[in-house]
């Protein structure tokens, strides 16, 4: 019954997504992105049968696939595991266009996934040797997992986690055939595997998050970009002096990470009394979009608390917000405008505060983790079992409310041995979830 309202709405839905799509430029984008997506894999697969036939090339195929940039860092990281085993083709799917550039180490190929309609796969993917298929979270697609698992390809679901009030928990009779062609999942600990038994009949077995995995590669390979390289260090190297002559003490810096506007009405009226009291902080600011929109909207909201900010480097957008120059700014809040930085940022931070959590969901708190900072957000954390772990060790606090954001705020900038020791909770915890897409790869004989 599941699977035939599943591809009813499908099929019911699809025309008036077409007709949407001529007049919504989100929508029209997305649906240009589909159609590419299938007009390469049928290039990548006619290719590919064409080497079948030499000799040496005939590699079985796995096929890896994330919905989105967070469920990207779980694939990559199967990817890296499953290429150090053996030899074979991969090749990658993702959904969302949150994803705007695919990897090019380790995968063979990458494109976006068509609507999972019924009448897709056939035309699309019959005749490759896909021996494996992988996807992550709890994103599952009916006829793409049906259509493969019909024809003996395994089919998995990795690093596996639902919020305890998920819609596929409350209403199991649509959820649970989703799951049902699946040959195994992979579950990120022991709740999450007595959540997926409930709706799914097969083995599910504890195998971690292969997200760990690749945030620690990340960490390891993290080079600063070459074009942003000497004002960022220019950054940490202020003028000796204020500009009345005083000895400037070394500044601490506190992030924000991942903000939206929800974010900066709790935060920016708190920011403004912190900065009055605590003079040897300063704070950058990495906004989820760094677009000129959402620019310009950071700068009116700390005008609208008396603040100041000033961008890391030139926005087109907004001529008429000042660069902040490190050799005479007196400026203490940089908005950081471009992409490449966070890592280097949280390296350097004493503590930061990551968003998502006061209006959606919260954001990836594993990278500042596993760098050993707390970390401050809002109430919205459940759907990420890393945070609620997180929260629970004693290395990231939620702030509901303005109140008790400015308590912790003040906490962690005044109890230094406080601050470092919750840091070090963090750090402990992540670095012991590393092996994840081993362990995956070990328990299902990938």
């Amino acid at each position: 019954m599941g699977l035939l309202l599943y591809n009813a709405l499908l099929i019911t839905a699809y025309p008036l997504y077409r007709i949407a799509a001529l007049f919504h430029s989100g929508l029209r984008d997305f649906h240009r992105s589909r159609k590419e997506g299938f007009r390469e894999f049928r290039r990548f697969r006619s290719t590919e049968r064409k080497m079948l036939r030499l000799p040496g090339k005939n590699q079985p195929i796995v096929w890896l696939h994330a919905s989105s940039a967070g469920e990207l860092d779980q694939s990559m990281a199967l990817a890296r595991e499953i290429k150090k085993r053996r030899a074979v083709t991969i090749i990658l799917s993702v959904f969302s266009r949150s994803v705007k550039k695919f990897p090019t180490e380790t995968v063979d190929f990458a494109f976006y996934l068509p609507l999972d309609l019924p009448f897709t796969w056939n035309r699309l993917i019959r005749g490759l040797p896909i021996e494996t298929f992988i996807t992550s979270t709890w994103d599952v697609f009916p006829n793409l997992i049906g259509y493969l698992a019909a024809r003996k390809t395994r089919c998995y679901l990795a690093s596996a986690a639902l919020p305890g009030d998920s819609s596929r928990l409350k209403r199991k009779w649509f959820f649970a055939p989703h799951y049902a062609s699946l040959a195994g999942i992979g579950a990120v600990d022991e709740t999450n595997q007595k959540r997926f038994q409930s709706i799914y009949s097969g083995p599910v077995k504890i195998t971690g998050d292969t997200r760990f995995d690749t945030i620690f590669h990340k960490l390891e390979q993290a080079r600063l970009p070459e074009e942003h390289k000497k004002r960022f260090q220019a950054l940490l190297k202020p003028p000796a002096k204020t500009k009345s002559g005083k000895k400037r003490k070394k500044e601490q810096i506190l992030i924000l990470a991942s903000t939206y506007n929800a974010c900066d009405e709790m935060l920016f009226p708190v920011i403004s009394e912190w900065l009055d009291r605590f003079h040897g902080w300063k704070v950058w600011i990495f906004p989820h979009h760094i677009h000129s929109q959402r620019v310009a909207e950071l700068a009116q909201n700390l005008e609208k608390e008396e603040l100041k900010g000033e961008v890391f480097i030139p926005d087109d957008g907004n001529p008429q917000i000042p660069v902040y120059d490190p050799s005479r700014s007196e400026s203490r809040i940089v908005i950081m405008n471009c992409l490449g930085l966070l890592a280097h940022a949280y390296a350097l931070a004493q503590f930061c505060y990551i968003g998502g959590a006061y209006h959606h969901r919260v954001h990836n708190t594993a990278e500042a983790a596993a760098l050993g900072i707390p970390i401050i957000t809002g109430p919205r954390i459940e759907a990420s079992p890393i945070a609620v772990d997180l929260r629970q060790a004693g290395a990231l606090f939620v702030a509901p409310s303005t109140r008790l954001l400015k308590e912790i705020m003040f906490r962690l900038s005044q109890e230094t041995l406080f601050r470092k020791h919750q840091g070090k909770i963090g750090k402990k915890m992540l670095t012991s979830r590393k092996g994840a897409s081993a362990q995956f790869c070990d328990a299902f004989d990938i």
